[in-house]
Order: C-alpha cells, then structure tokens, then sequence
C-alpha cells in the first residue's frame, strides 16, 4: 500500500467505517453509493477536462455529487425505506468525502481507461475492507446477519443471543469499531515495518 493509499485508507476508515452503523446491510449500500460515485466522477473528471471546463469544475462536481446522492437516495428509498431513515446524513458522506476526491483528482496524467482500472482496482479493496467490516460487527455486535429483505424492510437473521455475551455488543458501536480499526492498522503497520526491515537487509 503506497502512502497516498494509507492516508486515503485513514480517512476512508474515519469517514466510512467509524460512523456506519453496525449492520452489514448498510456496508453494501455505502459500498454501492461509493463505486458509483467514484466511477461517475472519473468519467465526469476527463469531460470536464475535454471540455475545457477547469473554472467550472467545482460548482459541476457539488453540483453532479450531490445530485447523484439524492438520485441514489430516492431509489434506495422506494424499494428500502427503513434503511434510508436508519443511515440519515450518513447517505450524504461519500460525495462529500475529501477521501474520494482525492482519488478522482489523482492520476490526472493517465488516460482514462487507465485511470479507470486503477482506481476502481483500488476501489475493489476498500469494498471488500467495507463489507468483511461490516459484516464482523453485524455478526460479533448483533449475532445477526442483514441483507435486503421483502416488503421494503431489513431482513434479519438471528445467529445467536447476544446478550448471552454482551461484553461483544461494544462492536457494534462507534468506539468498538474504532478500537478494532486501530488495531487492524496496528498489525498492518507492525508487519510492513517488519517486511521493509528483511527487505534492506537483503
């Protein structure tokens, strides 16, 4: 993981992750919010550019994220209402996200099917960083499983009884899962110190 991506993990992991509520539902729906938005601000990027549009590019880029967010909104809300009302303002926070920005600025040299592959490859491990999260506090916080129910609500499947272990229900909270960030990027780091060390000494 280069620097950029570990400063960019940070603040994906603060601005995604810590305040996302503990189900697993919600991981995929921010997941899905966060590739449409990046994959749409890229191609958004390279028409601008073409266009020769540089002194508008901020006011197109509020005004297009945000209107993709309210479009994702009213959709999610149609067919999954209750998790529109569960996330609130939280729905907002990808395409407001400095994090996400960065990426769609960044590699502004390349063309853009290269850029494309780079960053949605990039993309493909903060998904999966997502989901693996929220699915461990859905499972550990709750003893449940989430996903897409019927009748416009949550499914929900019970694994166990959490409150037979309730010392488990702090990762389903924000400072649960703050701690068990820290402590990912902990083991990260430690390890990558320990690779670069054998690696000079080689």
């Amino acid at each position: 993981m280069k620097r950029f991506s570990i400063y960019a993990f940070i603040a994906f992991t603060l601005t995604m992750i810590i305040p996302m509520p503990g189900r697993f539902v919600y991981g995929v729906v921010l997941a899905l919010e966060f590739n449409i938005i990046l994959l749409l601000g890229i191609l958004i990027n390279s028409l601008i550019k073409k266009m020769k549009l540089d002194d508008l590019k901020t006011f197109i880029y509020i005004f297009l994220f945000i209107s993709i967010t309210i479009l994702f909104r009213l959709i999610l809300k149609i067919f999954q209402p209750e998790i529109v009302l569960s996330l609130g303002i939280l729905i907002f926070f990808p395409s407001v996200s400095i994090f996400l920005l960065g990426y769609i600025f960044s590699n502004s040299d390349k063309n853009l099917s290269e850029k494309i592959k780079v960053d949605m490859k990039d993309s493909l491990f903060y998904t999966i960083y997502l989901l693996l999260f929220s699915l461990f506090r859905d499972i550990v916080g709750y003893g449940t499983f989430t996903f897409f129910g019927t009748n416009h609500q949550i499914y929900q499947k019970v694994l166990f009884d959490s409150s037979k272990l309730a010392f488990t229900s702090i990762f389903s909270s924000m400072p649960g899962a703050l701690v068990v960030s820290a402590i990912i990027m902990y083991i990260y780091f430690f390890f990558r110190n320990k690779f670069q060390i054998i690696r000079n000494a080689e």
